[in-house]
């Protein structure tokens, strides 16, 4: 394969995440002068979402919108897999860019290789060491066929090892919109309230009845008001269990709907604590100082536990460990998290010829 032939640079999303890293990567690769394109493949729940995301993080429109297919996942992967690759042979990408560790990542990277183009992966090399995670297994796969491997943590480094000259450190582009949101005013310095902010959605804590009764349980145990932005798969799982209004007979907790990327990060931002299984919050939080608390056996991002303010706790330890939680002081700001490592992204792949 050769970088000098056809220079398309193909960029694909698919949930709310992705636009959050891809935005600040698109928005450098332009100042160069980059051809690119963007293709969503429709992996959010609703094309408002998309809509909204995007415009809250400064990224262009997508040039093509993939049909969404319903059931399950053999059959949406078949679908996306089956749309990019038709996609793929109309705009002959010379380089295809994924972002993070969504199915939407793993379809469009085994369609990058199988068409012969050269796969960039942003936010490459995290590992939780559970196969039980789908997203685990999405990762181990996309990085392998991965030809730059742009890491967030030097944790990713060592799971990379065996790539080698295919690693680069950058930074995380994730932090870079969340610096974009600061730098233009609309993340307000911290001023911490009563409140917890909690976010659920990994299948292990929302997709069982038991699972959905231990959250409900944590959260009477709780003293603090709550603030919860429902996912839908928990919402729907709440109802599907008849549990839905046993959360609602939850005096101090508000139940709210999804809420846009920046009222999102103000929301956070002032939070007393954050309560979460997901590992953007987790970077968030570190990078903003704001206690976390995941409940999760583990994570895939070890510096939030080591340098930021996360920590790893069960359900029925949180209220507790909320009556001892104290800001973190001694926190350190992760290594190139510093809202330059898209910059970092397209210096090396303008190096390689991209641009």
């Amino acid at each position: 394969m050769s970088t000098t032939s056809h220079k398309l640079i193909l960029h694909v999303v698919g949930a709310r995440p992705n636009y959050v890293k891809a935005s600040p990567v698109v928005r450098e690769l332009d100042k160069r002068g980059a051809n690119q394109v963007i293709v969503d493949t429709s992996q959010h729940y609703s094309s408002d979402m998309s809509t909204q995301i995007r415009r809250a993080v400064d990224m262009r429109e997508p040039s093509w919108t993939l049909d969404r297919v319903e059931g399950g996942i053999e059959v949406r992967l078949a679908s996306i897999i089956r749309q990019l690759y038709e996609l793929m042979e109309r705009v002959a990408p010379s380089l295809v860019v994924v972002y993070g560790d969504i199915d939407s990542t793993l379809a469009a990277s085994v369609v990058a290789k199988k068409y012969g183009t050269f796969l960039a992966h942003v936010e490459a090399g995290l590992r939780s060491f559970d196969d039980e995670m789908p997203e685990e297994i999405n990762r181990r796969v996309v990085d392998e066929l991965a030809d730059f491997c742009f890491a967030t943590e030097e944790s990713a480094l060592s799971n990379l090892a065996h790539k080698k000259n295919k690693v680069f450190m950058v930074g995380n582009t994730m932090i870079d919109s969340l610096v974009k949101a600061q730098s233009d005013g609309l993340l307000k310095k911290r001023t911490p309230q009563n409140y917890v902010l909690l976010t659920t959605h990994r299948p292990s804590n929302v997709d069982s009845k038991n699972a959905l009764e231990s959250i409900i349980k944590m959260c009477n145990e709780i003293t603090r008001p709550i603030i919860w932005p429902i996912h839908h798969r928990t919402k729907n799982n709440l109802e599907k269990y008849k549990l839905f209004h046993e959360v609602e007979k939850i005096n101090r907790l508000a139940l709210v709907g999804p809420m846009g990327y920046i009222e999102f990060l103000n929301t956070m931002n002032n939070s007393y604590a954050v309560i979460t299984d997901s590992g953007g919050a987790q970077e968030e939080t570190t990078f903003l100082g704001v206690p976390c608390l995941t409940i999760r056996h583990n994570t895939e991002r070890p510096i939030t536990l080591t340098k930021g303010t996360n920590t790893l706790i069960e359900m029925k330890d949180v209220a507790a460990q909320l009556k001892q939680t104290k800001e973190n002081t001694k926190r350190e700001i992760p290594y190139l998290w510093d809202g330059n490592a898209a910059s970092r992204v397209a210096d090396i792949l303008e190096s390689k010829g991209f641009c």
